[in-house]
């Protein structure tokens, strides 16, 4: 289980989520999932496969004010595997 939290401003766009996964995703499909009471799912970009590196772009009104529980869906094939225990905190709008 990973046990780390990221941190974004609400209503932002910038900066991109980045992670290395540390395995092949060759094939593979990323998704990032967001807890809030409608789900967010975002459809990650796989920048180097061999890596495991990923992005997320935010689009606005994707990042939601508060502390949500994210899970990372890593899909190939039929094989989904998901890595839980990561949590967002989504700070105020800065005025």
């Amino acid at each position: 289980m990973i046990k780390k939290a990221l941190v974004f401003t609400a209503g932002d766009t910038l900066p991109a989520m980045t992670a290395s996964l540390d395995r092949d995703l060759a094939s593979s499909t990323v998704n990032v999932l967001i807890g809030y009471s409608t789900p967010l799912i975002k459809t990650a970009t796989v920048t180097n496969a061999g890596t495991g590196e990923i992005r997320v772009d935010w689009a606005a009104g994707d990042l939601q004010q508060g502390r949500w529980p994210m899970q990372i869906e890593i899909i190939d094939g039929q094989d989904k595997q998901t890595l839980s225990g990561i949590n967002v905190v989504v700070e105020g709008k800065i005025q």
